[in-house]
């Protein structure tokens, strides 16, 4: 069996203690970081990726991040399981919990 497994990516983080251009780019290198993760999952023909530890920073990603971060997922064309969370809690108004839902519904892929 083939797994990824990664943790606390932190999806959105703001990086108040950093100069704006220096957070936008740290934004630009976890995002690009993840995209790349996915796509090596399905080029690789990856069966689960466990993301251990927190996927976003918090619950206020904007709808851009949640949407390429759904698409991200749904290339990869593997499982991937969640766990160890701490922020953003599960709830249903999270983040999380609506790339859940948006996977289940498209069957794209699926979050465990």
């Amino acid at each position: 069996m083939k797994i990824i497994h990664t943790g606390d990516i932190h999806i959105g983080s703001a990086f108040s203690l950093l100069s704006a251009e220096k957070a936008r780019l740290r934004q630009a290198e976890i995002t690009d970081g993840f995209r790349r993760l996915c796509a090596y999952a399905r080029e690789n023909k990856i069966e689960v990726v466990l993301i251990a530890g927190d996927l976003f920073d918090d619950n206020g990603v904007s709808p851009q991040v949640k949407n390429e971060t759904l698409a991200a997922i749904a290339a990869a064309a593997a499982p991937m399981a969640r766990v160890g969370i701490n922020i953003p809690p599960v709830t249903p108004l999270s983040v999380i919990n609506s790339i859940i839902i948006s996977l289940t519904a498209k069957t794209a892929a699926r979050i465990i």
